[in-house]
C-alpha cells in the first residue's frame, strides 16, 4: 500500500510540473509574440511621425528644383536590350535603400559619411542610367527624375528625402519585379496614387 502511495505522488508531482512548465512555456511565447508586435508597430509609428518632423527641414537652401516630368499613357518603357538590367538595379538599390533608411535607420545616419560612401554614389550613379540609358519615354522616367532631386535635397541634410528615395524604389520593386512586402506607398508616378504622386510633388516644391 505505501509503494501505491508512493506510485501516487510521483504521478502527480509530474503531472503538476508538466501543466507548470506547459503554462510558462505558453506565457512566454506570448509574451515574445507580444513583444514583437509592439515593436513592429513602434517601427510603423516612428516612420509616420518621422513624415512630419522632417518637414521642418534643417537649414535647407536649394534652388533650381523645377522637375519636366513627362506626359505620356505609358507606365513602363525600356531601351532596347535594357529591360533586365534595369529591373536588376531597382532591386539592387531597394536592398541598399531598405537597410539605409529602414527600421529607423535614417534618423542616425551620418550624411557627412553617406554622401562620401561607395553604396551612395553608385545609388546616384544608377539613378542616373535608369533616367538616360535604362527606361525609355514613360512614367517611371519621371520617378527616376524624383529620386535625382530627393538625391540633391538628402545631401544637404534632408531625412525624410531618403525616405521618400527609398519609398520610389520599393514600390518599383513590388511592381516592377513583383516582390513581396507589408505595404505599397502609392509614391510613384508609374504606379501610385495621385495623391501620393501630388505629396511627392508637393514636398520637392517646399524645398526651393
Amino acid at each position: 500500500m505505501r509503494r501505491q502511495w508512493q506510485y501516487i505522488i510521483i504521478f502527480t508531482f509530474f503531472i503538476v510540473a508538466s501543466v507548470f512548465f506547459y503554462f510558462f512555456l505558453f506565457n512566454e511565447e506570448e509574451a515574445d509574440v507580444e513583444v514583437a508586435n509592439n515593436n513592429l508597430e513602434e517601427d510603423a509609428k516612428k516612420d509616420e511621425e518621422a513624415v512630419q518632423d522632417d518637414r521642418e527641414k534643417d537649414d535647407i537652401e536649394l534652388t533650381n528644383i523645377n522637375i519636366d516630368y513627362i506626359e505620356t499613357d505609358v507606365q513602363i518603357a525600356y531601351q532596347e536590350g535594357q529591360e533586365e538590367v534595369a529591373n536588376e538595379l531597382i532591386a539592387k538599390q531597394h536592398e541598399y535603400l531598405n537597410e539605409l533608411a529602414g527600421w529607423g535607420n535614417a534618423e542616425v545616419l551620418s550624411f557627412e559619411e553617406l554622401v562620401e560612401s561607395k553604396q551612395w554614389l553608385q545609388l546616384k550613379d544608377d539613378i542616373q542610367w535608369l533616367y538616360e540609358e535604362g527606361f525609355d519615354h514613360s512614367l517611371v522616367v519621371n520617378d527616376m527624375m524624383s529620386a535625382e532631386q530627393f538625391v540633391r535635397v538628402a545631401e544637404a541634410g534632408d531625412r525624410m528625402s531618403i525616405r521618400y528615395i527609398h519609398r520610389i524604389f520599393h514600390d518599383l520593386d513590388a511592381s516592377i519585379n513583383e516582390r513581396q512586402v507589408d505595404r505599397v506607398w502609392g509614391v510613384t508616378n508609374a504606379f501610385g496614387t495621385n495623391r501620393q504622386q501630388q505629396e511627392v510633388v508637393n514636398y520637392l516644391s517646399n524645398t526651393q
